[in-house]
């Protein structure tokens, strides 16, 4: 079934807050714990442990954020693609830890240079030893994708501050063959993305080792495919489209492509058997340097696909 892969733009997770004009950032000021490599919500998955920082500390990372938040809302206005590159960028950031760092040589981070650059000039200004680092503005860029990419008045707050910069750790960053690189925001340490073609079980068996979720928590997560689109230079996936007509909007789209049904009586395994609308393809992308040969399942509805 058509759950299992994602298109480029596919995202990060973050716990949903009530409805708020504004979010309101966490005063917790996480130390970053290597041995901890949990990456998944800001509420209980952030690596790092919280200490109990000062009132002063905590109210100023609080206003940088709040200034960097800004700044990145600013740049989403000016070009609204960037809310699901963020997203992805936060998620694939997070696998294996939360460090400000990505591996651009895996073709599994194709096309995350777009956001990286796009944020450089928000780490720039506000980026402060002690109050916020990269690896914070990267999550915070996360959740304000997020937030605005929603038609529902959900708030994302980023609660934690703190991550350790992936140089800054004091480890060293190896490549996939183990050798020994230079550690900076596009050439951090090589981790291991879960292929497109894994099975549902495969899929279930990741988020729990990576970050502690359960089914559930995991199934939630997918919905993020509802952003972004693919795009085949990158990611080998053919259509422009994502899995949604709208991929704009954060919202129940993917599953209601996926499995159909809008009430709340409607048997989920039932439409999930019976749902004809997708089709399985192969994309050939041998005319196309390092890019693999990909499965792709397709709308025959819509005429547009997933990855």
């Amino acid at each position: 079934r058509p759950m299992i892969t994602r298109p480029t733009d596919a995202p990060l997770t973050g716990t949903t807050s009530l409805p708020s004009e504004r979010p309101l950032l966490s005063t917790n000021l996480p130390t970053n714990n290597d041995n901890n490599n949990n990456a998944g919500s800001e509420q209980g998955q952030t690596p790092g442990t919280t200490n109990n920082p000062t009132p002063d500390m905590s109210l100023q990372a609080t206003e940088v954020a709040d200034l960097a938040r800004s700044a990145i809302e600013d740049l989403i206005r000016n070009q609204r693609r960037l809310a699901s590159k963020f997203l992805r960028l936060g998620f694939q950031d997070c696998i294996g830890g939360c460090d400000g760092c990505v591996d651009l040589t895996n073709i599994d981070n194709a096309g995350l240079e777009i956001p990286i650059y796009a944020l450089r000039s928000v780490v720039e200004e506000y980026e402060q030893e002690g109050l916020l680092t990269r690896a914070d503005i990267w999550a915070l860029a996360a959740m304000a994708g997020a937030e605005m990419s929603n038609h529902e008045g959900f708030g994302f707050p980023l609660e934690t501050f703190g991550r350790t910069n992936c140089e800054d750790k004091g480890t060293d960053c190896l490549d996939q063959n183990g050798n020994t690189v230079e550690c900076r925001d596009t050439r951090g340490p090589h981790r291991q993305i879960p292929s497109p073609d894994i099975t549902t079980h495969e899929l279930l068996l990741f988020f729990r080792e990576t970050f502690g979720f359960d089914s559930r928590q995991a199934v939630a997560i997918m919905g993020a495919h509802t952003l972004g689109e693919v795009d085949r230079l990158h990611s080998g996936f053919q259509s422009d489209e994502g899995w949604v007509e709208n991929n704009r909007r954060l919202d129940n789209e993917y599953y209601q492509e996926i499995v159909g049904g809008d009430g709340a009586n409607d048997n989920w395994e039932i439409l999930a058997d019976t749902r004809d609308n997708w089709r399985l393809k192969q994309v050939n992308n041998e005319q196309i340097a390092n890019v693999p040969n990909r499965f792709q399942w397709v709308s025959s509805r819509r005429g547009g696909g997933g990855g």
